[in-house]
């Protein structure tokens, strides 16, 4: 089974899945407010990639490459896809534990 989570807006609720995507719709015009990914994972990424690349300069790199583009995202993404920041994004967006604020 894999989950799916879009808005609720009315041209995507008439799509059909396969019975083994659980869909989760979110309320419609409102997905900005419970991007799970810029609020947390997405800033995570920033820094930590920013701080690698601030390494390769101070070693005299310069310019970063497809090359290098790969092997910093390998050496930070173990630490980016953690059940703590996937439920610190949950969090933040006020879905779980349910916050109405």
């Amino acid at each position: 089974y894999r989950l799916l989570i879009i808005d609720g807006h009315s041209s995507h609720i008439n799509i059909k899945f396969s019975k083994k995507i659980i869909l989760i719709y979110l309320p419609p015009h409102l997905t900005h407010l419970l991007q799970l990914l810029d609020l947390v994972i997405f800033l995570v990424i920033k820094r930590l990639y920013l701080s690698k690349v601030n390494k390769y300069t101070a070693c005299g790199i310069t310019s970063i490459n497809k090359e290098y583009f790969l092997k910093i995202l390998g050496k930070i993404r173990p630490r980016i896809y953690t059940r703590e920041l996937i439920r610190s994004a949950f969090n933040a967006a006020g879905l779980y534990p349910f916050n109405l604020n």
